[in-house]
């Protein structure tokens, strides 16, 4: 073979070669992609009832549980729900409910998982609010007594708080949060039954005028916004109302104060007294009021029946128990959640074990900004 077909025949070889392992490199990068494809598409189609991963969910295909998303961008911040129950069976408390024994409903959701703590000795922060209109005028005094004496049993100076709040057409703050409990009983005993009263620390502007009339949403309202707002945040917050129900010249509406209790965790505890038809009159609004935030309505007949009622509400702010868990993931910042606790123990419902609690909470928090700051 001549020497030019020879260099024609090397340049031809060379030149096979090169398209045979251009090929084979080809083959070996895109293989390996196919193949990774295909097993993610089966691992998928496998998995597709499987719930995400905490990984899963941190990368972005799910949010965690507990953390809610606001603003419309990445920010995030964990949010669990806080519910304080109690449990009775007729007139005593129930200190002993464990997990098992109940079921928690959020917006319809059961809960799958949920912690739950007896917690006896969470510190109290109590506002006593008695109403000091006309129509108060033949049970005051009994009032004083019985309040003064619950005060004394009830408060824990090393760890409790209480105020004193008077109201008629305007709301009057007797004595701020105190632990010591002298000074809170000696406030209950300098309220005197009046007609309106000028008022000091206020948030109202109720009729000075209105002799007889009682501005109750008012009161109820300036014991949230401008004395238990400042309590601590995990303080145990509560309201007992002494009053007959009857509400002349508040400016606030019952369902205002109802939020504005269910976003500060304040529950209310209400005492029906005075007239027996105006307290018959008004039964079912203050049963609404103690069932929407979680505390006992009571409608005494006599002195002793007063103390016992109020022995009663000392019990259950000591025999309580607090939820938390991870809320369903509902759309809107501030929308509300309702919760329902559920007895689930057979013996406990053949007890006939009730429990109470606030019938909710706001998704955007317990925050309310006060319109007094």
């Amino acid at each position: 073979m001549s020497p030019p077909k020879r260099i024609a025949y090397i340049i031809a070889a060379f030149f096979v070669a090169s398209l045979f392992f251009s090929w084979l490199l080809t083959r070996g990068t895109h293989t390996p992609e196919r193949q990774t494809a295909s097993l993610t598409q089966t691992s998928n189609a496998n998995n597709s009832n499987t719930p995400q991963t905490a990984l899963e969910e941190s990368a972005g295909m799910g949010e965690p549980a507990g953390v809610r998303r606001i603003g419309g961008d990445d920010s995030a911040r964990a949010y669990q729900p806080r519910i304080v129950f109690t449990a009775s069976e007729g007139r005593h408390a129930v200190t002993k409910i464990r997990p098992e024994d109940v079921r928690v409903v959020d917006e319809g959701v059961a809960q799958r998982s949920f912690t739950l703590q007896p917690e006896p000795n969470l510190p109290l922060s109590l506002a006593v609010l008695v109403d000091a209109s006309a129509s108060q005028n033949k049970v005051i005094s009994q009032e004083r007594g019985a309040v003064a004496s619950f005060l004394g049993h009830t408060i824990q100076p090393e760890r409790d708080n209480a105020s004193v709040i008077s109201f008629a057409g305007q709301a009057r703050l007797e004595q701020g949060l105190t632990s010591n409990v002298g000074d809170a009983r000696a406030a209950i005993e300098r309220v005197r039954v009046v007609g309106a009263q000028p008022g000091r620390n206020s948030n109202t502007r109720g009729d000075t005028n209105n002799a007889g009339g009682a501005a109750i949403w008012d009161a109820l309202w300036f014991a949230c916004d401008q004395v238990l707002e400042s309590s601590p945040a995990k303080a145990r917050r509560a309201i007992v109302l002494l009053t007959d129900g009857e509400d002349a010249g508040s400016h606030k509406k019952m369902s205002e104060v109802i939020e504005r209790a269910l976003r500060s965790d304040v529950a209310v505890y209400s005492i029906g007294v005075g007239a027996y038809a105006r307290v018959r009159k008004n039964h079912d609004t203050l049963e609404h009021l103690s069932e929407a935030t979680g505390g006992l309505a009571f409608f005494p007949k006599t002195d002793d029946e007063l103390r016992n009622a109020l022995s009663q509400i000392q019990q259950a702010l000591r025999s309580q128990f607090v939820v938390t868990y991870a809320p369903p993931d509902n759309p809107g910042d501030d929308s509300f959640h309702r919760v329902s606790i559920e007895i689930t123990n057979p013996d406990l419902r053949r007890q006939r074990v009730r429990v109470v609690h606030r019938r909710g909470y706001y998704a955007g928090g317990l925050a309310y900004p006060s319109q007094n700051k």
